[in-house]
C-alpha cells in the first residue's frame, strides 16, 4: 500500500484572497497585511529562511510555511496578479516622484550658519 500525496495542500487556515484594486483576488496571509507574494521573493529570490522572514514580519514561522508553499503551488497566479496591481500603480508611483522633484527643486538651498 503506497501513501497518495495530494497535488496541493488545503492553507486556507493561514491564507486568504482578499479583494485589492484592481483584481479580485490578492492572497494575503490571514488576518494580516502580508501579501503572499512578499513572503515567496523573499523565500525564493532573496534565499531568506522561513525564521528570517517570520522575524521580519512579526509572523509565525508556520503562517511563512503556508505563505511559501501557497507562492509554490500558485507561483504563475501570484507574480501574475502581482504585477497587474503594479501596473494599475505605477502611474500614482510615477507621479508621486514627479511631485516630490518638483518640491525638491523649490525648496531654497540650506546656508551654514557662522
Amino acid at each position: 500500500m503506497s501513501a497518495v500525496i495530494p497535488e496541493t495542500t488545503d492553507l486556507s487556515k493561514y491564507v486568504e484572497l482578499r479583494p485589492y484594486e484592481p483584481v479580485s483576488a490578492y492572497p494575503f496571509i490571514r488576518g494580516r497585511r502580508l501579501p503572499v507574494s512578499f513572503i515567496g521573493r523573499n523565500y525564493v529570490n532573496q534565499h531568506k529562511t522561513v525564521a528570517e522572514i517570520a522575524s521580519v514580519y512579526s509572523v509565525s514561522e508556520e503562517e511563512i510555511l503556508a505563505g511559501v508553499l501557497y507562492y509554490l503551488e500558485h507561483r504563475d497566479e501570484v507574480e501574475a496578479v502581482e504585477e497587474e496591481v503594479t501596473e494599475f500603480y505605477r502611474p500614482f508611483f510615477e507621479e508621486g516622484q514627479k511631485q516630490l522633484a518638483e518640491m525638491r527643486a523649490r525648496r531654497p538651498e540650506k546656508t551654514e550658519q557662522p
